[in-house]
């Protein structure tokens, strides 16, 4: 199998490298003064659910394009939120870079210090200069590193101190140190502070800083606004996110999101639900989760119960089980592999591996039980999300999505056969009594976006040139929508849609700034690139595109900051003028109907991984037996499909439209066709699925006629 460098993993390296919180080694701060701010409000868990609440009436209608961003998480480049300590806030004891004891919402417990900015890493920002405000709840002697102390103020009713802080190196290291800490006025010395804020300035430079109930910077508002659908993966801390209860969740009154926490990945625990909530309210966009790997059955359903309850009713929800579960270069790689360990564990005859392909002998197939367990979750995270919205908003307003590999199919296939076979029934034996077709639960899936077909060896060549980096996009275009299309293949076989969850122009660059590559993504000639990538992927069948991150140099909209200035930004452009396009060209992919399509051309079959490439026939025999073909219809109506047969042994066959039954124990004579079959289709992509229900038979052609 071959091992394929992820654009997440180059991410994670590029992001702890230049916007992640990295300290040099501070020295204590110098000089002395106190603070506090209003109490955060209590956060208490989401309520059972007591009854759904009824379906909105009309959901919002999608561009022509159908453009979404992936978040980034933990970057100060994004300037997310308004109050910096929301992206790192390290308490150490005084005088060291040992963490300091903090309750549970991170707040310190005794004197510290405090670490909140290295501007080293920033350098290609807007800076960090202006005016920030610190609040906290007690009283405090401060010194600081960085800035300038003034103005300090406690107010003994609120049991809240504010002090200025002036910054006028754009890139400053900043830490305070504080002494003779007392929580309230009863609490005793050095009993530490509560409702640590330092809101920034209004804009870089400013000597206004945010009112402290703000949570989110304009500048992050202004960019992300243009999206229609925000991913939460990296906002929320996805990857190694190690949650398994209600009560293990990051939450508003929470001191940092991004900071250092013990086992979890460098992005620490992530911002809290409510926040992701609230800035799609904000933004009026719809919302896209990540269900922690862990996550028990009560925190998914208090997860929708809280979603319910505050998110507003226009905004859409795609849910995603974790990200990319097929990543080797990701913790939650080996935490689903746990997972599959310990229902195996509890009983081997799981449905995960109710044919044995799992575990035989002592020896486990990841390859195909992760796959499955995958699958399985995402149905029973659908089956969650269904007892609390009702049956009405599933796969409209609640959108399951199946997200996997754009480059190998291996995971997309795995998983859909299982829910097929064993959820459907579909193999012909009986697993559950109450058997449902996939898009049941799912509405989309597939892989990410990003180009494929890049020349191999080329990206990395430290001899490569601009000029050679483009022309690599040139000869990638042919990979790259077969690549595309692939997903299409196994989605509109189970009659769902084609997401890409993440997406770009492919290239991650582990080499300097000055490499071509980097700064290729900075080249005019990218608004090309990248318009073309995301244009091959809707030709190709796509539904629904999110590009990944607002901010971050090889793949973000804009490479340094969320502030635009004077960055290059191609990205930006191509995205927002495919925004503002009216009528996108129809899909290329699939088979033109009518027309006639030799049988041995089928796109997927039941065997996960072959495709037809000759115009002979298709033999089906046995209990799961089937060939799929993708269609393509110009004009909406009712179209008949006559299947041509041959050598049929008391043959009958089964057709599924779009994932869903059309037609059972259709007559297959010996030689000769099938009775005409009526399908009601709408312009665009679809699928037929021929499978055989009882006997054997070679299906020659599959002829559909004009409405």
């Amino acid at each position: 199998m071959k091992r394929i460098l992820l654009p997440g993993l180059g991410l994670f390296l590029l992001a702890c490298s230049l916007f992640s919180p990295q300290p040099n080694i501070p020295t204590p701060a110098a000089a002395a003064t106190p603070f506090q701010t209003a109490p955060a409000a209590s956060i208490t868990p989401a309520a059972a659910p007591v009854q759904p609440p009824p379906p909105p009436t009309v959901l919002p209608v999608r561009r022509a394009y159908a453009l979404g961003i992936s978040l980034e998480g933990g970057s100060y480049a994004s300037r997310a939120f308004a109050n910096l300590f929301k992206i790192d806030a390290r308490v150490w004891a005084p005088g060291t870079m040992t963490p300091g004891p903090v309750d549970e919402h991170g707040m310190p417990t005794s004197d510290f210090d405090l670490f909140a900015l290295d501007g080293a890493f920033l350098q290609k920002t807007a800076g960090f200069h202006g005016t920030y405000r610190l609040y906290f709840n007690g009283q405090a002697e401060l010194s600081a590193q960085g800035g300038t102390l003034q103005n300090q103020v406690y107010n003994s009713a609120q049991n809240l101190t504010q002090v200025d802080f002036h910054i006028s190196d754009p890139y400053p290291t900043v830490r305070f140190d504080f002494r003779n800490t007392r929580r309230s006025a009863d609490s005793p010395l050095h009993s530490g502070v509560t409702g640590l804020k330092l809101m920034r300035p209004l804009s870089p430079g400013s000597t206004e800083s945010y009112p402290p109930e703000t949570v989110f910077t304009t500048e992050f508002l202004d960019l992300h606004r243009r999206a229609e659908v925000l991913r939460m993966m990296d906002f929320t801390a996805t990857n190694g996110n190690i949650q398994r209860e209600w009560a293990d969740r990051s939450t508003p009154a929470d001191l940092t999101y991004y900071g250092e926490t013990p086992g979890y990945w460098w992005q620490g625990k992530g911002a809290p639900w409510e926040d992701a909530i609230l800035l799609a309210n904000t933004l009026d966009t719809d919302l896209w989760i990540n269900i922690p790997v862990y996550a028990s059955d009560d925190y998914i359903s208090r997860l929708a119960g809280l979603i319910s309850d505050t998110l507003e009713p226009e905004r859409r929800i795609y849910i995603e089980y974790s990200n990319e579960l097929w990543n080797f270069g990701m913790p939650q790689w080996n935490q689903i592999q746990e997972l599959v360990d310990e229902d195996l564990a509890s009983n081997p005859q799981t449905s995960i591996n109710y044919d044995g392909l799992v575990r035989s002998g002592g020896k486990t197939e990841y390859g195909i039980g992760v796959p499955r367990y995958w699958a399985r979750r995402i149905l029973q995270i659908s089956d969650l999300f269904r007892s609390r919205f009702g049956d009405d908003a599933m796969l409209t307003r609640v959108r399951p999505v199946f997200a996997t590999q754009a480059a190998w199919q291996h995971w997309i296939s795995t998983g859909l056969l299982f829910l097929d076979s064993y959820y459907n029934n579909a193999a012909g034996s009986t697993y559950v009594s109450q058997p449902r077709p996939v898009n049941t639960y799912l509405w989309g899936g597939g892989g990410s976006g990003y180009v494929h077909g890049f020349p191999e060896g080329l990206a990395s060549n430290p001899a490569a040139t601009l000029e050679d980096i483009f022309a690599g996009y040139e000869q990638a275009w042919p990979a790259h929508y077969a690549t595309m299309a692939a997903d299409v293949y196994w989605l509109s076989a189970f009659g769902l849609k084609r997401a890409a969850y993440e997406g770009g122009t492919g290239l991650d660059d582990f080499a300097s700034d000055e490499s071509a590559v980097q700064r290729a993504q900075l080249d005019e000639r990218m608004q090309a690139v990248y318009r073309r990538a995301i244009e091959t992927f809707f030709a190709a069948g796509g539904d629904l595109y999110l590009t990944f991150q607002g901010v971050n140099p090889p793949h973000g909209l804009l490479p340094y900051d969320v502030i635009p200035g004077s960055q290059p930004h191609p990205k930006l452009d191509a995205f927002d003028a495919l925004l503002a396009v009216e009528t996108r060209p129809a899909p290329t992919v699939g088979y033109p109907i009518p027309g006639r399509i030799p049988a041995g051309r089928y796109h997927i079959r039941e065997d996960g991984w072959s495709s037809g490439e000759n115009d002979g026939p298709a033999h089906l025999e046995g209990a799961y037996s089937w060939t799929s073909y993708t269609l393509n219809a110009s004009q909406p109506g009712t179209y008949l499909l006559t299947l041509e047969i041959s050598n049929s042994s008391n043959g009958q066959a089964s057709l599924w439209l779009d994932g869903s039954a059309l037609q059972t124990n259709l007559v297959c004579p010996a030689n000769g066709e099938t009775a005409p079959i009526s399908m009601n289709l709408t312009p665009g992509v679809h699928a037929i699925r021929v499978q055989a229900a009882t006997g054997g038979f070679d299906l020659r052609a599959l002829r559909i006629s004009a409405p």
